[in-house]
């Protein structure tokens, strides 16, 4: 009987009762074929059905594998996902594209098409989708606005202007109130730079609605409260001052059919007396629609 060999690694198996002196060279062979599998380190080389690598890091780059290969099936990070069929997060039966059962949050999201919402809607980030249809609630941040697809706001959007300290008048005199500072400012509708100035950038209605705060020095007196547009008067109201500083309510509504259109507020004193406007005054500018 001739010598055999093995089926995988082809290694000699010497003929039984035969191979007389060529024992040792045919062994030394098989020994160094299978050595040969190691390389330069006892882990087996890929291409003999190994990993070529003792990490499972190494072992996967070797083997063309990614981190997903290692992640448990409940929390599972995909960086690029691609599918022919539906997914769900939360749910072994999506029936929409991707059915997600439970919250959804995202910094940015961008639609094509049409976002439908059926219950509660929260949004801290940018939303920009062709349609929107809410067939129950709507909530944004307080001061958020509704922008078009330039980034211009529509609907919402406005200044809250205000003093951050006090100032005196006296009778009969007109004074422009000069503001310093805002709680929020769309569309640099103010500039310190024209601190009096208020600019409204785009047609459509706007509710001006103003907290003043004011006493007089001595004695009762009345204040005229008037809205400038361009510098011509357009609205006022009387408010009846007191020597206790108080905050007054004073509100305009304003159909404004030219954009960048500037607009003032003024007081007037009636009684010949030192008056004061103080630091709790301030004035908002809110566009309910623009045309």
């Amino acid at each position: 009987m001739s010598d055999t060999y093995t089926t995988n690694l082809n290694l000699t198996k010497p003929e039984v009762g035969g191979s007389d002196n060529t024992w040792g060279t045919k062994l030394n062979a098989n020994f160094d074929a299978i050595d040969a599998l190691f390389g330069s380190g006892p882990v087996l080389l890929v291409s003999k059905g190994g990993t070529g690598a003792s990490t499972a890091a190494g072992a996967r780059s070797n083997l063309g594998l990614g981190t997903l290969a290692t992640q448990n099936s409940d929390n599972v990070s995909v960086g690029t996902l691609t599918t022919t069929g539906a997914v769900g997060v939360g749910t072994s039966s999506p029936t929409s594209t991707l059915d997600v059962a439970g919250s959804f949050r995202a910094s940015s999201l961008t639609l094509t098409n049409t976002l439908s919402v059926s219950g509660t809607a929260s949004f801290s980030g940018t939303v920009s989708c062709n349609t929107l249809s809410v067939s129950s609630q709507l909530t944004v941040p307080n001061t958020a606005s509704i922008k078009d697809s330039s980034g211009r706001p529509v609907f919402g959007f406005g200044v809250c202007v205000k003093r951050l300290n006090s100032f005196s008048t006296y009778g009969g005199d007109e004074v422009t109130i000069p503001w310093q500072g805002t709680d929020w400012n769309d569309d640099n509708m103010w500039s310190s730079n024209n601190a009096s100035n208020i600019v409204l950038t785009k047609a459509g209605y706007y509710v001006v609605s103003g907290q003043l705060g004011a006493y007089a020095a001595s004695g009762n007196s009345t204040y005229i409260v008037k809205l400038y547009r361009n510098g011509v008067l357009v609205a006022a109201k009387t408010v009846a001052i007191s020597t206790s500083e108080r905050i007054y309510d004073v509100s305009f509504l304003v159909r404004e059919t030219v954009a960048s259109t500037n607009y003032t507020i003024a007081v007037t004193p009636f009684t010949v007396d030192s008056h004061y406007i103080t630091a709790n005054t301030k004035f908002t500018f809110t566009c309910l629609g623009t045309f």
